[in-house]
């Protein structure tokens, strides 16, 4: 992992020990690998923090920081909080909030100094919220907030899932906790004492934003959108002037990253957990519609069972009459009115139940500059070649082709080398999905190199 960039996911063992250089108060355990306080141990406000030092030694004072999250219940008010530039004893700092109550999520960013808050900034950002079923109840969000320096004062911008530009900005000009490193991480705000918690933390990560860190220690430039795109263009036309508008290499970076994602196999880092809740009466579920491949068992939350996902021909077989109560298989019926898989449970739900499934999805279609590929830093940097291979279909240099060719090869055996370790080193793999068949390269006059 790259010393400028940190994520933890959480993928451990139910019940096992948070541990992974986290310092935390209260009792969190990791169930369907996501964290959650303990029901007999709970406490009103856990933090779960560590160094930034500790996550990567040449991320310094300016950086993102981004949770991902789901609350079950938010007939009261229930919050997930970033922590950021937090001094040890966590009474200094920036806080940026975000509440979910009765239908209604809220982001806030705060500023913390000995212990005692003062608002910088608020929004209703619901509009924004991941929804299912017209409800962001056990649905998880994800959550960025962008913190630096910029004179003598800190800016922080908040993101929320897929928005391109910043939900909430905010400046601190006021004794600004200027160029300090501290701790980071959350804090989670759940005030039901004695019962499991509402709030799933899914993974948290950090990443260094700039190139310098002011006067302090250099940082790698980190591969965006933008970046790809200008390497791109920069390997396809050299020195030709190419009448190929930007549109046209930004669809191809795009196709890029799908071939990349699909040539890798079901590659990990494609892979994420999708929450959903059952209503009663409601037999069919959409998973989103970028999921290619998904689990063959569905989780129940609470523990309180499984629902196997079987072909439709066993489906059929077990299943000969029509029923309520809690489902215990589902089958793929079709596709959604969202493009996404849709699952049919049985018997028909009698009661609302919140579920997981782990699922592989291709990676999110960029469109911004500054938008962050869904692939691995450390194969943005092939994603190119794969743009010079569609390019150099109008270029009379065979040599040109050749190179783009062999290049591209290259790029897409380590993808899939690279989801072949993590594959063999995982106790886990998704078994079950759509079967595109070859890729574009494959079928391509450049393709034919063989295995890996």
């Amino acid at each position: 992992m790259s010393e400028a960039y940190f994520i933890d996911d959480f993928a451990r063992a139910d019940n096992a020990d948070v541990a992974n250089g986290w310092t935390f108060n209260g009792d969190l355990q990791i169930i369907n690998q996501t964290v959650r306080q303990n029901g007999a141990s709970a406490v009103d406000q856990v933090k779960l923090v560590r160094n930034v030092s500790s996550a990567g030694s040449e991320i310094g004072a300016e950086y993102a920081v981004q949770v991902i999250a789901a609350c079950d219940d938010d007939t009261v008010a229930r919050a997930v909080n970033l922590f950021l530039r937090a001094d040890t004893a966590g009474s200094d700092g920036y806080l940026v909030r975000m509440t979910w109550e009765t239908d209604v999520l809220t982001l806030r960013v705060a500023k913390l100094v000995g212990g005692a808050d003062t608002v910088l900034g608020t929004v209703v950002a619901t509009t924004y919220a991941n929804l299912s079923s017209a409800s962001f109840d056990s649905v998880f969000q994800s959550l960025t907030a962008r913190i630096y320096d910029e004179d003598e004062s800190v800016k922080i911008e908040v993101k929320l899932n897929d928005e391109a530009d910043p939900v909430l900005s905010v400046t601190d000009n006021s004794y600004p906790q200027f160029r300090a490193k501290g701790q980071f991480g959350v804090i989670i705000d759940d005030n039901d004492v004695g019962v499991a918690g509402h709030i799933f933390i899914n993974s948290i990560a950090i990443q260094a934003i700039s190139e310098v860190q002011g006067a302090y220690s250099l940082q790698p430039r980190y591969w965006t959108f933008g970046r790809i795109l200008k390497q791109a263009i920069a390997e396809s036309t050299r020195d030709s002037n190419s009448h190929i508008d930007d549109e046209t290499f930004k669809m191809w970076v795009n196709a890029a990253m799908q071939e990349m994602y699909e040539y890798a196999h079901r590659p990990r880092w494609g892979e994420s957990i999708f929450t959903f809740k059952t209503k009663a009466g409601t037999q069919d579920y959409e998973l989103p519609n970028n999921v290619i491949y998904y689990d063959d068992v569905l989780h129940d939350t609470a523990q309180a069972g499984a629902i196997n996902v079987v072909p439709p021909a066993t489906f059929r077989r077990n299943v000969t009459t029509t029923s309520s109560g809690t489902p215990y298989e589902a089958y793929e019926v079709g596709v959604g009115p969202n493009g996404g898989v849709l699952l049919r449970l049985y018997p028909n739900p009698s009661e609302a139940r919140t579920y997981t499934i782990r699922v592989s999805g291709t990676p999110r279609y960029l469109e911004n500059d500054d938008d962050t590929p869904d692939v691995p830093q450390s194969l943005c940097q092939w994603i190119s070649w794969g743009v010079v291979v569609r390019y150099s279909g109008r270029d009379s240099d065979r040599t040109h082709i050749r190179h783009a060719g062999q290049m591209w090869s290259q790029g897409l055996k380590m993808a899939r080398r690279q989801s072949n370790r993590s594959t063999a080193a995982a106790k886990h793999h998704i078994g079950i999905g759509l079967n595109r068949g070859n890729n574009d390269y494959a079928r391509s006059r450049y393709g034919g190199f063989g295995g890996v």
